[in-house]
């Protein structure tokens, strides 16, 4: 019996789930095989999540399918309708590293930008809210840069369009939301049908996502359609991360600095496996750790229960822990009856044949009898030693010549009875025995029926039997 501690479902407006792609923490503890008989061993393997710090300042950037799980609209509209212009500090719900440092602020910019890089919030930072102006819009050159515009950067897409053309904010508009429930939520930012620039919409509307992931401080950018302005700004547009010194960047294949085009398309960011693990697991028994071994190797006697903690490390040093649950208890005997002992009363000397095969009676009463396999073995210091062959059950003369002795059965379970696929070892007694012996007489020479008294008999020489 499995019990998980988290289970994450959530809704925005409609029934939303993260698919199998998005970088959510878990734990999940696969169905071990059974243990057949109390004290024997089974392996326990928890699946979860690796993931990695960011403080080495590297990310993996991986082309993933276009197969957006949030909608472009529905999110909390942003107050940037005025061309190049930041929005108001959003504060985000979860702590977020990025190129490792830790931060709980964001702007965004009103073409395509998300920074961190605040003005009197993050030492050294340069952005100011809701400045007309101040989110830049003119750039060249390819990044990292440490004279690029907007340092301390997602730029998902980055390139001059103008909020303030917008004919329909219900559907045009930059939005945002956090979906998702604790330690799984993301934020997510939307670019949602706005104009360029001076092409305004002869180049067509421009739609883009940005997604940040708790936890695992991955990066999504998705863009359904990006067009180049060519005749403004070099139509020049990018797509990546850079950090706040502008010496580092991380950036999709053909998506820097350029006049390229997209459609449908999708990637993420993932911190570096350079930056080493920030997760560990550990399995417990109630309170008692079991160490950090994974697969691990347990041998119930009763039922009991198993947990699998993995401990998630953020870079401000918070730590996050997931568990699953295992129940795993040795299985009941398999329903068959137990063999009989085999006693044999004979005066004569051995070696001795007995019948031994007991199927017939140990699968007593089952409708599918054929769903059993048994195997019988000698003794061998109190278990099972050589295998018997099936041939000699019916007539089975033991080799040794010592009673009584023990023969082990092994009972297999092949069908669906239990569905296990168990094996049970049961046993029983070979016995040897002479008959009964011995003689009686009467105190009188003679009996005759005519006697109507009592006549007292003396046993002698008595023997069991």
């Amino acid at each position: 019996m499995k019990k998980h501690l988290l289970i994450f479902i959530f809704s925005l407006g409609y029934f939303l789930s993260f698919s199998q792609n998005a970088p959510t923490v878990y734990v999940d503890i696969q169905a071990p095989l059974p243990v057949c008989n109390p004290g024997e061993s089974t392996t326990l393997q928890a699946d979860y999540l690796q993931t990695y710090a960011t403080n080495t300042n590297n990310y993996d950037v991986t082309s993933i399918p276009y197969a957006p799980q949030f909608p472009f609209i529905g999110g909390t509209l942003l107050n940037v309708e005025i061309d190049d212009i930041w929005s108001p500090i959003v504060d985000l719900p979860f702590p977020f590293c990025f190129y490792g440092q830790n931060y709980t602020k964001l702007l965004v910019g009103a073409n395509g930008v998300l920074s961190f890089n605040i003005a009197g919030v993050v030492p050294g930072g340069t952005e100011t809210p809701l400045v007309p102006g101040d989110c830049e819009w003119s750039y060249s050159g390819t990044i990292p840069s440490t004279t690029f515009p907007i340092k301390n950067a997602i730029y998902g897409v980055y390139q001059d369009i103008h909020p303030g053309l917008i004919t329909n904010p219900a559907v045009q508009n930059i939005n945002y939301y956090v979906t998702g429930t604790y330690p799984n939520r993301a934020f997510v930012l939307n670019t949602s049908e706005i104009p360029q620039y001076s092409c305004n919409t002869s180049v067509g509307l421009q739609t883009y996502q940005i997604i940040l992931y708790e936890t695992t401080n991955t990066i999504d950018v998705l863009v359904n359609k990006r067009t180049a302005c060519t005749s403004w700004n070099g139509g020049r547009g990018v797509i990546g991360l850079m950090n706040q010194a502008g010496t580092l960047a991380a950036v999709p294949p053909n998506r820097n600095t350029g006049t390229w085009s997209a459609f449908n398309e999708a990637w993420r960011f993932t911190p570096s496996s350079a930056g080493g693990s920030n997760v560990t697991l550990e399995w417990f028994q109630g309170a008692t750790s079991l160490g950090s071994t994974n697969p691990i190797t347990v041998s119930p006697t009763t039922s009991t229960t198993y947990t699998a903690v993995a401990t998630y490390t953020r870079c401000d040093g918070s730590l996050i822990q997931i568990q699953d649950d295992i129940t795993v208890a040795p299985e009941p005997n398999l329903p068959t009856l137990d063999p009989q002992d085999i006693t044999l009363c004979t005066s004569s000397p051995g070696p001795y044949t007995f019948n031994i095969n007991q199927n017939a009676y140990m699968v007593n009463g089952y409708a599918t009898p054929g769903d059993f396999v048994f195997r019988y073995y000698v003794d061998s210091s109190g278990a099972p030693g050589a295998l018997i062959p099936n041939g000699t059950l019916n007539a089975y003369t033991p080799a040794s010549s010592t009673y009584p002795q023990t023969i082990w059965v092994e009972v297999e379970e092949q069908g669906t009875v239990t569905g296990t696929g168990c094996i049970n070892l049961r046993s029983f007694q070979l016995n040897v025995t002479a008959g009964p012996s011995g003689s009686f007489s009467y105190a009188s020479s003679s009996y005759c029926e005519s006697i109507t008294t009592p006549v007292a008999v003396t046993l002698s020489g008595l023997t069991s039997g």
